[in-house]
């Protein structure tokens, strides 16, 4: 994807490059273009259009990608094929979403602008490929004060303020912008810093995005915010933000619902334990009825034991037996040996 952002029709994307070189969001992080490779089930692709190619040349083709997986992914890549009109691929090419990574259900938006070959015709997605993340993405941010102004120019003034949610100082804060057709289709993507860009815990900014109607023509437009979560805010009071977790154990444990859940579960084992006092009665009651003919009558061996208890005695015997004779014909020998001196 070499030069994909440079200079093209809107000014604010002048800046990527720069971003880009300082790898300051993975959504702008520029990769060489690269084949396709097979499709990564968890992701797919749910939406894509192209404009151009435009007077410099350029064509830009753009989507969305869905996590459609169980798990947070990063590194998500679009395969696209460009074709001629008789359906020969020309060229492949890859384009990297937006936001740096994915929550599973979430989409991200992504732009591929290429320089197409002679005779191009069409283009077509191939794939879509993505890591698994051991972290989830920084997306812990809300919107406040969103609006969408058009001027007398005809430009659309995006504006909204942010604000970080997170337990983290949020560096590199950019909103990351959709913008959809009546069709619900993805016509254009785009990104703007948030202003500062480093925001602490409910700490708030603002960007301002600029879109020209004539270039994109959207019906409605989606934004998701994203940072880099670098290190614990040094402001951060653990004993307010633990407050309501704190509270709603306290209610759930020793509240009065705690207290109705806890009596509910002690009848029911209360209620397990009456039921079965009939067979403990029983039981009881056997074994008292043993003892007592144990106490009157003594205590009654059976044949078959009394048997084995004589074949024990019978073997001590023996044994003892021999042992008595080893030890008496020792005692001779030692009395021979002494005569003999």
């Amino acid at each position: 994807m070499s030069d994909l952002y440079r200079a093209s029709h809107r000014v604010p994307r002048k800046a990527v490059p720069c971003l880009a070189a300082l790898g300051l969001v993975a959504g702008v992080i520029l990769v060489e273009s690269s084949p396709a490779v097979a499709a990564t089930p968890a992701v797919t692709v749910v939406s894509s259009s192209s404009y151009g190619p435009e007077p410099d040349g350029f064509l830009y083709i753009v989507g969305e990608v869905l996590n459609a997986g169980t798990d947070d992914v990063t590194d998500v890549h679009v395969g696209i094929g460009l074709y001629n009109s008789a359906g020969a691929l020309l060229s492949t090419d890859s384009a990297p979403t937006q936001l740096s990574g994915l929550e599973p259900g979430e989409k991200g938006g992504f732009v591929d602008i290429v320089n197409p070959a002679t005779g191009y015709a069409s283009y077509k997605i191939v794939g879509a490929t993505a890591s698994e993340s051991p972290t989830p993405p920084d997306h812990n941010f809300t919107l406040q004060n969103v609006s969408d102004v058009v001027g007398l120019d005809g430009i659309h003034d995006l504006t909204a303020t942010v604000t970080n949610n997170g337990y983290y100082i949020a560096q590199n804060v950019r909103a990351f912008f959709t913008f959809y057709n009546q069709a619900g289709a993805v016509v254009d993507v785009d990104n703007q810093p948030v202003t500062p860009s480093q925001l602490g815990i409910a700490s708030s900014g603002t960007y301002t995005e600029l879109n020209i109607p004539a270039h994109i023509a959207y019906s409605r437009s989606a934004v998701v915010v994203e940072g880099v979560a670098r290190s614990f805010d040094p402001k951060l009071d653990i004993w307010k933000v633990a407050d309501p977790v704190v509270r709603e154990w306290i209610e759930r444990n020793l509240g009065p619902i705690g207290r109705i859940q806890g009596a509910m579960s002690g009848a029911g084992d209360l209620g397990r334990v009456l039921a079965g006092l009939p067979a403990i009665a029983a039981r009881s009651v056997a074994v008292l009825e043993q003892l007592e003919t144990m106490t009157r009558e003594g205590v009654t061996l059976s044949p078959e034991t009394i048997a084995a208890m004589g074949r024990t005695e019978g073997r001590k015997s023996r044994w003892r037996t021999l042992a008595l004779w080893i030890i008496a014909a020792t005692f001779i020998a030692i009395l021979f040996a002494v005569r003999q001196l």
